[in-house]
């Protein structure tokens, strides 16, 4: 979405002469600005929807993600480990509306700062720096769900030592490229911002993986089912059996293992490597840019928008033709290889005879 949405509403802007400063653009009114010129207030219209959107996705995920953290983590681990099910949902919806709550309050902090310059920071800045304080989570996180050898303490130690080297990297990049001044402007360069997310990743997978290597935690993945419970015990036929399959699972993993190495392998070696021989882009060599951009932002958007169209075309026939829904299960078995005999039918439209 970034690369499409900046190169297509990017070159549309320059192209339509938009009247816009640099903390405009900073500020993130590149896309309105061009959409609101190109198609008038029903450009301006349907920006506003896809933020609305977009946020609305995202805050709800971190939402949940937290207050699942805080409820099931902390409160029914340490707190509570008898809470019913109605005792979970009262705090995740208190967790729900006290995170909301901080959320807004650091947005208008954040967007209350001035810059040395006299403008705000910019959704660029806090984007790339993001990187530099949460990137030395990810491979520690990544290493405990897919690697047994990977232990509490190298994940724990990844991570902290990380994010100081992260930190370090950062501002003696930026200082080392600007005369020893180390500012929101020179922070925000790419080579500081580059230097510190590249040793938050790195770092930390480094040392997680050394310290675990050293004294591995031999993770039983089996405790997750002796281990992991549901709230209220309870008979559920709502899923197929294929789903809790192992061997299933198994051949999941290695589908994502496989595809994720290959897609990281592309996006962040290959596709740039390729680009160095072209060196500064001409305009031809521009144009097949903004082609790609605008070819990837096609295929996502039919994917993203068709795909669970396609998914759950028989759940959609039955909401338009207001025919009732019945959930049928199929009993599958799994062969050697990990494929399922049969495909699911997750809805059915029910004859209302």
């Amino acid at each position: 979405i970034p690369f499409a949405l900046a190169t297509s509403l990017g070159l549309a802007a320059v192209a339509l002469n938009a009247d816009l400063t640099t903390d405009d653009a900073n500020a993130g009114l590149v896309p309105p600005a061009a959409a609101s010129i190109l198609m008038g207030d029903f450009g301006a219209y349907l920006i506003i929807i896809m933020l609305f959107m977009a946020i609305t996705s995202t805050g709800s995920a971190e939402c949940i993600a937290v207050s699942s953290l805080i409820t099931y983590d902390i409160y029914r681990k340490y707190f509570n480990p008898q809470a019913t099910g109605q005792k979970i949902l009262f705090v995740s919806r208190i967790v729900v509306g006290v995170f909301g709550i901080l959320m807004g309050v650091l947005a208008v902090v954040l967007n209350s700062f001035e810059t040395p310059s006299g403008g705000t920071i910019s959704l660029g800045w806090v984007y790339l720096f993001m990187g530099v304080v949460i990137g030395s989570a990810v491979l520690p996180i990544s290493f405990l769900l897919t690697w047994d050898k990977a232990s509490a303490a190298g994940a724990i130690s990844g991570a902290i030592i990380g994010q100081i080297g992260a930190f370090i990297a950062w501002m003696v990049t930026a200082a080392a490229r600007n005369d020893g001044t180390v500012d929101y402007d020179t922070l925000g360069q790419n080579e500081p911002m580059l230097a510190g997310n590249l040793v938050a990743i790195l770092l930390s997978g480094l040392v997680c993986a050394v310290v675990s290597l050293i004294k591995p935690q031999n993770y039983d993945w089996e405790e997750f089912k002796r281990k992991i419970n549901r709230v209220e015990e309870e008979e559920r036929d709502d899923f197929p059996d294929w789903e809790m399959d192992p061997v299933f699972l198994g051949n999941a993993k290695k589908w994502i293992l496989k595809w994720g190495w290959i897609s990281t392998l592309i996006l962040i070696f290959a596709w740039p490597a390729a680009t160095v021989p072209w060196g500064v882009l001409d305009k031809s060599l521009y144009a097949v840019w903004a082609s790609l951009a605008f070819i990837w932002g096609w295929l996502a958007a039919i994917v993203i928008i068709g795909l669970p169209i396609l998914e759950n075309i028989e759940t959609v026939i039955a909401v338009i033709t207001w025919s009732p829904v019945s959930k049928q299960p199929a009993k599958y078995s799994t062969t050697a290889d990990g494929e399922k005999k049969e495909s699911p039918t997750s809805a059915v439209p029910v004859s209302s005879a």
